[in-house]
């Protein structure tokens, strides 16, 4: 991504994925293998996960189909390095106007529903574990829950799809055309720009990490009480009676294991998106940086792309049960795997208070 001063119109565009500046040697090779392996694990990895959602009942519990829905979100953005791949190939952008304005909102719209998933999920880790009792009362649906998460991101986005473009400007002696916008620099703009990221990027991050936090304490002072009790009775195990909130310990790892593929799949996510957001804004607001530009741009957005393969591989490190569907459908084995590994399933009254 760089930026194109029309010289018919005295306008400076913001050109997107095409560059017309000078190029580093072998940095459209570099670009394209990477691009190639985001798409290529991408797919697959975000396929598996939805496949072993979608064809064994026992993996639709609401966190495993707010999962699948991520996954879905995922998978998108693993097919956005194609026309990506394409445009930096040719520097021009070859596939039109619609094509153009669809791209750039599924774009943006795919990574704000990957970030309201993770939003669902901790609020749903939290009400189930911390407040079951109001968990019961508020659970919604997790198939109106999708309907719900896409009809936000639709709307908080819904201006890319009037932003964004198809654009030809005459530029050092040549015409050339790229999917991009109006670079327009009016601090009224900035801040609003700077409200926004602040409010729908930044701070829905700080409660998530927020929730996830409490859910954890929490597990562990239920788990610290458990063992007080059962050393205070002098005994392994303890009777369904003596301790109402005891869980099997299973559970309780199973418990620990989602909520650690949680809070990383979040530093990871904002390992990944946060670079790519502050350089957007720097390159839009702040002045940019001068004939790097593009490389920033480019390199930060195929971090953030890369984001789209990580939960598949932490889905299969930190859940048993994914990880025996996942080889069940790689074997295409359409029977459901052991039901022991159900260990992972979430209990919404396991831990209380």
């Amino acid at each position: 991504m760089g930026d194109v001063f029309d010289s018919n119109t005295n306008k400076t565009f913001f050109t997107t994925f095409s560059d017309f500046g000078p190029k580093f040697e072998g940095q459209t090779a570099l670009e394209i293998v990477l691009l190639s392996v985001i798409f290529i694990c991408g797919l697959t990895g975000n396929i598996l996960v939805i496949l072993s959602t979608a064809m064994f009942k026992h993996m639709r519990s609401t966190s495993n189909l707010l999962l699948c829905y991520q996954s879905v979100a995922d998978l998108c953005l693993a097919i956005f390095p194609i026309p990506i791949t394409m445009t930096r190939i040719t520097s021009h952008w070859t596939l039109g106007d619609v094509t153009c304005r669809i791209y750039m909102y599924l774009f943006f719209i795919t990574g704000c529903l990957t970030l309201l998933c993770m939003c669902s999920l901790a609020i749903d880790r939290y009400l189930s574990i911390c407040r079951p009792q109001t968990y019961n009362f508020l659970k919604i649906h997790p198939y109106w829950s999708a309907v719900l998460l896409l009809c936000i991101s639709v709307f908080l986005n819904y201006n890319n799809l009037l932003d964004w473009r198809e654009l030809t400007a005459r530029s050092l002696g040549r015409n050339v055309t790229f999917c991009g916008r109006e670079w327009v620099k009016e601090p009224k703009s900035t801040l609003s720009n700077l409200l926004f990221t602040i409010m729908f990027f930044f701070s829905p991050l700080c409660i998530v990490f927020l929730m996830h936090a409490v859910v954890w304490n929490h597990v562990r002072q239920s788990a610290r009480r458990i063992a007080n009790v059962r050393t205070s009775l002098g005994t392994e195990g303890t009777s369904r009676g003596s301790v109402q909130a005891s869980v099997p310990s299973t559970t309780r790892a199973a418990q620990t294991k989602l909520l650690q593929m949680l809070i990383m799949s979040v530093i990871l996510f904002v390992l990944m998106f946060t670079p790519f957001v502050v350089v957007d804004f720097i390159i839009m607001y702040g002045g940019g940086f001068g004939d790097s530009n593009h490389r920033a741009w480019m390199f930060t957005t195929i971090l953030a792309l890369a984001n789209c393969f990580v939960n598949p591989i932490l889905i299969y490190l930190f859940n048993v049960k994914y990880r025996a569907c996942f080889k069940a459908v790689l074997h295409f084995r359409y029977k459901p795997p052991n039901r022991s590994l159900e260990t992972e399933t979430v209990i919404s009254a396991s831990v209380r208070q």
